[in-house]
């Protein structure tokens, strides 16, 4: 019902949401950091849906605000762009949504539609591999063509080429 709901509902293309049963991390974070450290909040505003938004009320980043899972129903129908990873978004994107699944992981073993033919995970424009080698794993694994599997490595995995004092601790 919410999917059918969701293509009446305008979108805006100033609306980035990024969706998070828990907390804002992993590659999620790692995305939200680098939209922020390049000015994306200057035109864009960027909505956080997590577990406990409270947790966030000393962040002070313009045009981005903290919400409960429970609100981002309305953001999700709302925002142009949503990005999750490690999480199931339950209301498939519109034609005219872009929704990114950055998979927490290089999977080894099988998985979703590998081990279940009937099992249905396809509530994304784009779900993100590693490498080449894994766009028809991942292909296969989701359900969906192959031009629909990014390759773009892990968001969390550029903190390790950063010149950062952090690193060498």
């Amino acid at each position: 019902i919410l999917s059918f709901i969701n293509k009446l509902i305008p979108k805006s293309k100033k609306s980035i949401l990024f969706f998070s049963t828990t907390n804002l991390y992993d590659n999620s974070e790692a995305l939200f950091r680098y939209l922020i450290d390049n000015g994306y909040n200057e035109n864009h505003r960027i909505y956080c849906a997590v577990k406990n938004p409270k947790e966030y009320e000393n962040t002070d980043f313009k045009n981005v605000k903290f919400i409960s899972v429970f609100l981002s129903v309305w953001r999700i129908m709302r925002s142009k762009y949503i990005f999750y990873h490690n999480e199931m978004l339950a209301i498939m994107p519109t034609k005219k949504q872009i929704s990114v699944d950055f998979w927490h992981a290089t999977t080894f073993k099988k998985i979703n539609k590998t081990i279940d033919p009937d099992y249905k995970y396809d509530f994304f424009t784009y779900i993100t591999a590693t490498s080449e080698l894994y766009r028809p794993i991942f292909a296969e694994s989701f359900g969906c063509e192959l031009d629909r599997v990014i390759i773009n490595g892990h968001p969390r995995n550029d903190y390790l080429f950063e010149d950062s004092d952090e690193l060498s601790k």
